[in-house]
């Protein structure tokens, strides 16, 4: 009787919760609720908005040529439309690694090697088609040595971009799974010196981002432009967004550490982590993640517009000079995270895909899609061109 009537702290009854609705559950008593996306869903989607993105990108540029087409959609504003979605397919990627993780203990390797030739692979795209056709079509125009016109290109290549330089998104997400790697991986043969040195390392992407965004900060206020050759190789989102992802792998590994603490084993802990009551619990804890840094970013952007009002206080284009500050350091992305949040809780980060082949398919489609909207775009572009070459003949 007096058992019954002792009353517990509130220590006691959350570590009581904790062990009712994480450590006793297995696969006997696990909830039915499993969300109907997996990793390869999400992977789709992403290609896609990433397509949307280049149709974006291409969109002001057909618009500037004159393209009627292009110019329709521009005044339709397809193109912000368009990079506001492909923004999206960084938190669809990186959910998708989450269950890649989930599903393969060794799937770490997996994601930093695809992520890393996604990274090398963008690059040498990047550098072939400049060294070969811009710097090549320069020196034809300037009747310059090949070296003299690869030095003024240089120069004046970043300026030609404009200041939003910023393109290759594998470099975020080899950053974000470089980071969750050095966070949640572990060898049980290695020594405690050796994992706390490994655990220190996940400050090397931390640092990689900050530095980047430092580096599009220098590009707005500036007078000379980041070198052509870094361009690759800069992070496309704000350290906000890092700090996303952060918090939800931060959550993973306290979450562990308090499955441990409170009489679990390793054994039933990976156990639980294949469990559809852990694939909630995260989409949940992604969700508010989500929708905390929208909150926040909105409050970032706002203090940012007051700044940037009282320090050009009297400009008559102080309205430029905010919109621009804003649009090329991508201050106030992570608003429409508010808008993406819902679709995490249709994710299931253990839902297993039986088809392994779709791991090579799914990003070969989406290249070959993104291959086939730029030729389509270069083949209307010369359609135009010959055709205002005829008309001037005539």
């Amino acid at each position: 009787m007096e058992e019954n009537n002792v009353k517990l702290t509130r220590r006691e009854k959350y570590i009581e919760k904790f062990k009712r609705k994480v450590i006793a559950i297995n696969k006997d008593n696990d909830i039915k609720y499993r969300g109907p996306l997996n990793v390869n869903a999400l992977r789709i989607i992403a290609w896609i908005l990433i397509a949307l993105g280049v149709v974006g990108m291409l969109i002001p540029i057909g618009a500037k040529a004159n393209d009627p087409t292009m110019m329709q959609w521009q005044n339709a504003r397809l193109d912000l439309i368009f990079s506001t979605l492909s923004g999206f397919s960084v938190p669809c990627f990186l959910l998708a690694t989450f269950g890649i993780i989930y599903q393969n203990n060794k799937g770490y390797k997996q994601m930093l090697i695809g992520y890393g030739m996604g990274v090398i692979g963008i690059c040498f795209a990047f550098f072939a088609f400049y060294l070969r056709y811009v710097v090549c079509t320069i020196q034809l125009l300037d009747q310059n040595s090949y070296w003299e016109a690869l030095t003024e290109t240089n120069h004046n290549f970043s300026m030609l971009l404009g200041k939003k330089i910023e393109f290759n998104i594998f470099v975020d997400l080899f950053l974000y799974a470089l980071f969750i790697a050095f966070l949640l991986y572990s060898d049980p043969s290695w020594s405690k010196k050796k994992l706390i040195m490994f655990r220190l390392c996940a400050f090397i992407p931390v640092i990689y981002t900050c530095v980047g965004f430092g580096l599009r900060l220098y590009q707005f206020f500036g007078e000379e432009y980041v070198h052509v050759f870094l361009i690759p190789f800069i992070p496309t989102k704000t350290p906000l967004t890092f700090l996303v992802f952060a918090l939800i792998v931060l959550f993973m590994k306290r979450r562990q550490m308090r499955y441990m603490k409170y009489g679990g084993t390793e054994e039933g802990y990976q156990e639980y982590l294949q469990t559809r009551a852990n694939s909630l619990y995260f989409s949940k804890a992604a969700f508010v993640a989500f929708v905390v840094s929208g909150i926040v970013d909105i409050i970032i952007a706002l203090a940012c517009t007051t700044m940037l009002l009282s320090i050009f206080n009297g400009y008559e284009q102080i309205d430029v000079i905010v919109y621009s500050f804003l649009e090329y350091t991508d201050v106030g992305q992570c608003i429409s995270y508010i808008f993406f949040a819902p679709l995490v809780l249709l994710y299931s980060c253990n839902r297993i895909h039986k088809e392994s082949k779709l791991d090579i398919y799914i990003p070969l489609a989406g290249i070959v899609l993104i291959i086939l909207i730029v030729v389509e775009f270069m083949y209307q572009g010369a359609v135009m061109w010959f055709q205002n070459m005829k008309g001037a003949f005539n």
